[in-house]
């Protein structure tokens, strides 16, 4: 409720990161998405530090492209969100392109 609040984040249903380099907009992260004082989440640290390293690793390696449909045109992406208990970004097709030989390298260094 805190993060849909549409006093908080005008037309919180809408995909719009945008939304957070307006200055009265506040950071989620400091809103409560941890929750709050005693209570608040003591992984909060590790886990922002976990998605940006997984991030930074995923983006250094592979280009992550649309998929092509059978005439080789991209297909667009369209941003929804599945609702649940924790809601999730819609399945969407996309491809994970290596940027390099090297980069390929490095892929297969870390799976053997």
């Amino acid at each position: 409720a805190l993060m849909h609040d549409p006093i908080v984040y005008p037309q919180p249903e809408v995909f719009n990161p945008d939304r957070f380099n307006e200055n009265d907009i506040p950071d989620p992260i400091d809103y409560g998405v941890f929750g709050y004082g005693r209570r608040s989440c003591a992984g909060k640290n590790m886990a922002l530090d976990t998605v940006w390293i997984a991030m930074a690793t995923i983006l250094s390696v592979y280009m992550i492209v649309p998929a092509k449909d059978e005439a080789g045109h991209p297909v667009p992406i369209s941003v929804g969100i599945r609702r649940s208990t924790i809601n999730h970004p819609s399945r969407f097709d996309c491809v994970f392109q290596p940027r390099s030989e090297e980069a390929i390298a490095l892929i297969c260094q870390t799976t053997n």
